[in-house]
């Protein structure tokens, strides 16, 4: 459904914007950008929007792009911190505009970043960010025993606040908090340590589809291949590949019945998360990726209000 432009999200280009430097954590293309004329402090991480090659399909773009800004923008609804994400273009002379988003540093220049792999060692026996032996929402509550939550926030402890974030993933399907996609801030005088805002939300409402994919899918009469379908079969990284609403109702289990229903409050309408779709370009994004998402957003908090009563 097309929205009028002041509802869309802005699409920033950061064309003139200069490189600072790769990041050579993940997988994707990625490099630190500072705003042309700007703060030189101010950092933006870029991703490339990402293709999927050696399918049926053929070669397509993946929807990392949006489902990011969506997951972001989600967030902010819920009052859940999490890195500040735009929409971004790179245009170049010789090539074709290069599609992305950027996400601002979640830390001061005098703050550290702390990954999961590295606080979860002396529980789990190693920092290897891909072996998720004893990789658990447990053994993550015991890292964070010490850490506060973000200051300026009304979050009790960094563990409610990570709860928070279980449901974020919940909510949107995000499959990848492996341990390195959450972390910690160390403070500059390393007195104190808080748990950083969520961040890297890309892998959620079926970005990884081709639209073609989904179009087949939304018009087949066969349950299997639907949204609620897959969205009810997102697994999480932790140890045994938990679903993402298990986790976030098991880990919600351990607050009081207040902190859990305050949790829950959070989760924006149905017409609510229908705007914040819509509120992609359509040069971004299709119909048929719209919908995909819209249905799987509504049967994740269907989930997750059916079993949580």
């Amino acid at each position: 459904m097309a929205v009028s432009d002041s509802r869309l999200f802005d699409d920033r280009d950061v064309t003139s914007w200069r490189v600072v430097g790769d990041e050579m954590l993940g997988t994707k293309p990625k490099r630190w950008l500072t705003p042309d004329g700007g703060n030189a402090e101010e950092l933006w991480l870029m991703k490339d929007r990402t293709f999927s090659i050696g399918n049926k399909f053929g070669r397509y773009p993946k929807g990392d792009d949006w489902s990011e800004r969506i997951a972001a923008a989600v967030a902010a609804a819920m009052e859940i911190p999490a890195a500040h994400v735009e929409l971004a273009t790179k245009r170049g002379e010789s090539h074709a505009p290069v599609l992305g988003v950027i996400s601002k540093r979640i830390h001061s220049q005098d703050e550290s970043l702390v990954h999961g792999n590295e606080l979860l060692q002396d529980y789990r026996g190693t920092a290897d960010a891909w072996d998720m032996t004893g990789y658990s929402p447990q053994a993550i509550r015991r890292a964070l025993d010490g850490a506060g939550p973000l200051p300026g926030t009304t979050w009790d402890t960094a563990w409610e606040l990570f709860v928070a974030y279980l449901l974020l993933d919940a909510v949107i399907g995000n499959t990848d908090r492996h341990p390195e996609n959450w972390a910690a801030i160390d403070a500059g005088d390393s007195t104190s340590r808080t748990l950083a805002p969520s961040f890297d939300h890309a892998s959620c409402l079926g970005f990884q589809l081709s639209s073609v994919d989904k179009a087949e899918r939304l018009a087949s009469n066969d349950q299997n291949v639907h949204p609620e379908t897959w969205a009810s079969n997102a697994k999480t990284h932790f140890e045994g590949k938990p679903k993402t609403t298990q986790v976030a109702i098991e880990s919600m289990s351990t607050l009081s019945a207040a902190g859990a229903q305050n949790l829950l409050n959070r989760i924006p309408t149905q017409r609510e998360l229908d705007e914040l779709v819509d509120a992609v370009p359509e040069h971004r994004m299709v119909e048929a990726d719209r919908e995909f998402a819209k249905r799987m957003l509504r049967d994740n908090v269907r989930r997750l209000t059916v079993v949580s009563h």
